[in-house]
């Protein structure tokens, strides 16, 4: 199996489509305040894909989308320098366990770095509480370290 990891910029491909429907019909994009519209889903996503203080990758094998990250690049009042927060991050039940949630975290700190940023924030908010401890699990051998609901990490 050949994963290609691509920056989604100003264009979100038809390929995405079928992988937000997986997605809405496990209730992941909740958090968008799409509900299960895919169009407003991929709406959303396309104005992410047009702002650069947001990044969105994708994972792909044979041009089907089969995991995500959408991230963001912010400052806050309390820090000195600016963070990168994850979004939305997901990948395909069928294609975990084979590095391409690893593979979807070194482009975001690679991006994040770019953006001057010291730390990584991901959250571990999923619906189903299996899914939840894979990505606890996930996170921890990614080097993030808890800290209440979410996860972080230094660059």
């Amino acid at each position: 199996m050949i994963v290609t990891i691509e920056k989604v910029q100003g264009h979100v491909g038809e390929s995405w489509t079928e992988y937000a429907l997986k997605c809405l019909q496990d209730g992941s994009f909740r958090s968008f305040g799409g509900g299960f519209d895919a169009e407003v889903v991929c709406e959303t996503l396309r104005q992410y894909s047009n702002d650069d203080d947001k990044c969105f990758f994708v994972a792909k094998v044979n041009d089907k989308v089969i995991g995500a990250f959408l991230g963001e690049y912010k400052c806050l009042p309390f820090s000195t320098w600016p963070i990168a927060v994850e979004l939305y991050f997901s990948v395909l039940p069928d294609f975990r366990g084979h590095g391409i949630s690893q593979s979807l975290i070194k482009c975001f700190s690679e991006w994040a770095k770019l953006k001057g940023c010291k730390f990584l924030v991901c959250g571990v908010n999923c619906f189903s509480s299996s899914d939840t401890e894979q990505a606890r699990i996930r996170l921890a051998k990614e080097g993030f370290k808890p800290f209440g609901f979410e996860y972080y990490r230094e660059l």
